[in-house]
């Protein structure tokens, strides 16, 4: 019997699982107890080699998947957001990064750039027409 399994089948096991087994049945249920210790202790043997196989892919799919290496959502929607930002110029990035990552209004954005609110214009010093605009004249 060893023979037909694999090296590390716990073969003796089986055979005695087998005898209590077959010590546990009614006197006359079994009629070669040759043959029906053969085919139990095969069953036995065959079920713990499927039980282990079944183990080592469990725990090959558990060391797969770590889910402390798995990026959650909001890491990645701000690495995409990080990668757009860094697409932009300097002076297309600063009030992005203003108005919607530090909350500012558009009012204190436009402070900042230097620009009439809602227009994205440039303000023109005092006295000064801005470029582009009829002036007073037209």
């Amino acid at each position: 019997m060893a023979g037909r399994f694999p090296p590390g089948s716990d073969i003796e096991a089986a055979l005695q699982e087998a005898f209590v087994r077959a010590w546990l049945r009614p006197a006359g249920e079994i009629q070669s107890m040759d043959g029906w210790i053969r085919v139990v202790a095969s069953n036995l043997v065959r079920s713990d080699l499927r039980r282990r196989e079944a183990e080592t892919r469990a725990l090959g799919r558990l060391a797969q998947t770590s889910y402390e290496d798995v990026p959650s959502e909001p890491l990645l929607a701000q690495a995409a957001v990080d990668d757009a930002l860094a697409g932009l110029s300097e002076r297309q990035r600063r009030p992005f990064v203003l108005h919607y990552l530090e909350d500012c209004s558009v009012e204190q954005v436009a402070d900042g750039a230097r620009c009439v609110s809602g227009h994205g214009q440039a303000a023109s010093p005092p006295g000064e027409v801005p470029p582009g605009s009829q002036g007073a004249l037209a």
